[in-house]
């Protein structure tokens, strides 16, 4: 069961909160920069980065996953690894502590 629209609202402001603390300087934002969505029970991270090739295309990158689970009650925070699959990263009882994790990144997990 996705978000009611009301937690749709908080959640996607915590994150935009995230993505402005983690942002490049305005100069080179048209080659990297990142945004947040959400998908069903998940708040995701993406990089955009801008393609090498001459049409000026945009590659989306998946760079983390928080998601919801319900029958536990906790926040799960993963990251993607570089085959392609989501690495379990931490657990956390709320958000907060989650969108934290994320931007501290203490292990240079998510940002290198």
């Amino acid at each position: 069961m996705a978000f009611s629209e009301f937690e749709c609202a908080r959640y996607l402001k915590m994150m935009e909160q995230c993505v402005e603390a983690i942002r490049p300087p305005q100069a080179i934002r048209a080659q990297i920069d990142f945004v947040a969505e959400i998908d069903n029970q998940s708040l995701m991270l993406y990089e955009l980065s801008s393609s090498f090739s001459r049409d000026g295309s945009t590659q989306r990158y998946p760079v983390a996953k928080i998601t919801y689970v319900k029958t536990k009650k906790h926040w799960v925070l993963y990251g993607m690894r570089a085959s392609g699959k989501w690495m379990k990263h931490s657990t956390h009882t709320l958000l907060e502590l989650a969108i934290g994790t994320l931007q501290a990144d203490p292990d240079s997990n998510f940002f290198g």
